[in-house]
């Protein structure tokens, strides 16, 4: 077969009396060819590949007017794509879309990679702080300073800056940060109630008389507010992590949804999104559960009702609803908010994310060490869950001082 042009040309040399293969190649862009040399056609070939991989790495940027914008989603595919979790690159890739691309406050994206300085990101920073919470800035710019890292590291851009912006206090953002909703072990209680609810006469929900006027996703309610467990780790549950005879539960992996195909009717385009089971958030999160009398009625119930029906198509997972599918996190979350309000709860709505934020709470006012609650929740750091939970930490140190009240002057 004729070599093609551009495909490099195969020879021997002799330098200082030793013989060497040799491996010249014309790359588009640089003014000469390139030589390889090697005592091995092995050793030349790699060499090769580790130029050309270095090169590949390199061509993110062909043009000095190459815009931000297009610099960073280039660089978000060619670096992350397949090195990070799916829906981890789905969220930076959301964040760079709605925060950059089509940010219209402050036109980071058309700003020239040659152009940019610390003064453009600290505007945009001040902008989004406008109207954004802190966390959400945070997570944006984790992102960008990676790019810029990178950017600097193959000489795209002439200064690191990255240091030279700040992200405002959390005192001096426009959006505070929300105190998480939590349950308290009253409000727990009377869930617990609701999920033992019987259809009866009067006040029936949907199903037979004589059945659990909520079904499965009570069960799993009461569940995911007993464990602390995040919906995705309580979701991905097969039956061999639940441990009858000990009464534990082993967290390892999580359900994560993820972008699947495109649904379009009329004139809306919708992402449908698919479950896959993914390791769990980080490597605290992989552990084991205690299970209390609540989560054991939980589990057992589920375990029941799967019992009264044959064929399932998640076989051995735990949270299934009737039709043998997975529980949708949407019908859970009515569920939730069906039994708050039934129940008379202090919180009358809230998502499934408050059941976690709730069991840590109880716990915390029951005195237990928060070292133990952030090792239940999965925490990476002790720190994050004194984070989550300041609120409580300071009412306790007010009642601590109550102590000194039989002091008078």
């Amino acid at each position: 077969m004729a070599r093609k042009k551009g495909d490099g040309s195969w020879g021997k040399c002799v330098i200082k009396g030793v013989a060497y293969d040799r491996f010249k190649k014309q790359y588009d862009g640089e003014a000469s060819r390139k030589c390889f040399y090697g005592k091995s056609v092995a050793e030349v070939k790699q060499k090769v590949k580790e130029y050309e991989d270095k090169r590949n790495s390199q061509t993110l940027i062909t043009s000095p007017k190459i815009t931000f914008g297009e610099y960073i989603v280039q660089w978000l595919e060619k670096n992350k794509l397949g090195n990070i979790k799916q829906r981890t690159y789905e969220s930076y890739e959301s964040l760079l879309n709605d925060y950059i691309i089509h940010f219209k406050k402050f036109d980071l994206a058309n700003k020239q990679m040659g152009q940019l300085t610390s003064e453009m990101f600290q505007t945009h920073i001040n902008f989004l702080a406008e109207t954004l919470a802190r966390s959400t800035i945070v997570k944006l710019y984790i992102v960008i300073t990676q790019c810029l890292k990178y950017a600097y590291k193959q000489k795209h851009i002439n200064a690191d800056f990255w240091e030279d912006y700040h992200i405002p206090t959390e005192e001096n953002m426009t959006k505070k940060k929300k105190t998480p909703i939590c349950l308290n072990k009253e409000d727990m209680l009377k869930l617990f109630s609701e999920a033992k609810r019987l259809n009866a006469g009067t006040g029936r929900r949907a199903g037979k008389l004589g059945e659990y006027a909520y079904g499965g996703n009570a069960f799993v309610v009461m569940m995911l507010i007993s464990t602390g467990m995040r919906i995705g780790e309580a979701l991905a549950l097969t039956w061999d992590d639940i441990d009858f005879d000990k009464n534990i539960i082993s967290v390892n992996k999580s359900i994560a949804y993820v972008k699947n195909e495109k649904y379009t009717k009329g004139s809306t385009t919708e992402n449908i999104k698919k479950p896959i089971v993914t390791t769990p958030k980080t490597r605290a999160s992989n552990r084991y559960i205690p299970m209390s009398d609540i989560t054991i009625w939980a589990v057992n119930a589920l375990k029941a009702e799967q019992n009264k029906r044959e064929t399932f198509s998640h076989s051995g997972s735990v949270c299934l609803n009737k039709n043998g599918n997975l529980i949708a996190i949407r019908n859970l979350r009515v569920t939730l908010n069906a039994m708050l309000k039934a129940g008379k709860c202090s919180v009358e709505t809230c998502g499934l994310h408050a059941l976690r934020h709730s069991f840590g709470s109880i716990l915390l006012r029951d005195n237990v060490d928060i070292a133990v609650i952030s090792r239940l929740l999965g925490h990476t750091d002790v720190s994050t869950t004194y984070n989550v939970y300041i609120h409580i930490a300071e009412e306790q140190k007010t009642q601590a001082m109550s102590a000194f009240h039989f002091i008078t002057t």
